[in-house]
Parts: C-alpha cells; sequence; structure tokens
C-alpha cells in the first residue's frame, strides 16, 4: 500500500514536469512582441509616457487594457509573451489620443510602431479652449478671443521650447 502511494506522487510530480516543459516551449513559439518608439512632431523621443496594447476589432480597440509600458529616454516601448492577434496600440497625451492598429500571427510580432504625440501648441489650444469656454459662459466672443490668445501663447512657447531642445544638443 505503502509503495503505491509513493509511486503515485512520483508518477503525478514527473508528468507534470514533462507536460509542462512542452507548454511553455509552446506558448514561447506562439506568443510574440510589439514595439516601437514615440515622438514629438519634429521627431524627437519622448519619454516616460504611456504607451497601451488593447485587443481591437475593425481598427478599434475593444475590452479592457492589456498591456502597457512606460517609454524610456529614447522614446522606446516594447511588450512581450503577446497572442498572435489583431491589437490597437494608443498613446494618451491630455484629452487627445493617438492609436496604431496592429497584427501578427503566430510567432511573429511587430517592430517599428511609430507614434507621434501632439504637438505642445495644440495641448496648449485643447486647455485653453477648455478653460475659455469655461469662464466665458458660453459667449462666443470671449471663447474664440481666449483661444486666439492661447494659439500665439503655444507658438511662443513651441518655438522657445524647440530653441532649447536645440541648444541642449
Amino acid at each position: 500500500m505503502r509503495s503505491r502511494k509513493w509511486f503515485t506522487r512520483l508518477f503525478a510530480i514527473v508528468t507534470a514536469g514533462v507536460l509542462a516543459a512542452p507548454m511553455a516551449s509552446l506558448q514561447a513559439v506562439v506568443a510574440g512582441s510589439v514595439s516601437g518608439y514615440v515622438l514629438n512632431a519634429a521627431g524627437r523621443p519622448l519619454a516616460n509616457l504611456e504607451v497601451e496594447l488593447f485587443e481591437a476589432a475593425g481598427g478599434q480597440p475593444v475590452g479592457r487594457r492589456l498591456y502597457a509600458a512606460t517609454t524610456s529616454l529614447r522614446g522606446a516601448w516594447a511588450f512581450s509573451g503577446v497572442a498572435p492577434g489583431d491589437y490597437v496600440v494608443r498613446l494618451s497625451v491630455g484629452r487627445q489620443q493617438i492609436g496604431a492598429p496592429v497584427s501578427f500571427e503566430r510567432g511573429q510580432g511587430v517592430e517599428g510602431v511609430t507614434l507621434v504625440a501632439p504637438s505642445t501648441a495644440a495641448l496648449q489650444t485643447e486647455a485653453a479652449g477648455a478653460a475659455a469656454a469655461a469662464a466665458s459662459g458660453g459667449s462666443t466672443a470671449a471663447y474664440v478671443a481666449a483661444v486666439v490668445a492661447a494659439v500665439a501663447g503655444a507658438a511662443v512657447a513651441t518655438l522657445a521650447t524647440d530653441r532649447i531642445i536645440k541648444d541642449a544638443s
């Protein structure tokens, strides 16, 4: 009776080990990776931005977020262990979202997906427009004046930022 329990335990351990190894290698063959970069409109890398991966249907994200990664100093991001299928890689900056559809087959992946973030001027204009709408209480003239002022200020801020970045390199 004791030898039978011992044999049953040994069989369970050996079987688990024999089955686990092929399953792990099968997953490694099936899964792929998705990687790329986040750049600004001038082609410079952007660091510390969150990039997300969603399942996709018809090129649109569906369901919950599957993966998230933060961009490196070079603007690089990567997701590994991704099952074959259709996805959308998405970057959210402010209230703006930039997405790129990606697909791959079994054992493949996608490299070099480049997301271009909206310019600082566009984000400042968006923020100023929202503030102007709230402050104007619905007055179209006040809204337009605030947006024009914000666009002018954003253009100056963008030029100043470009100058600082160029001087630093």
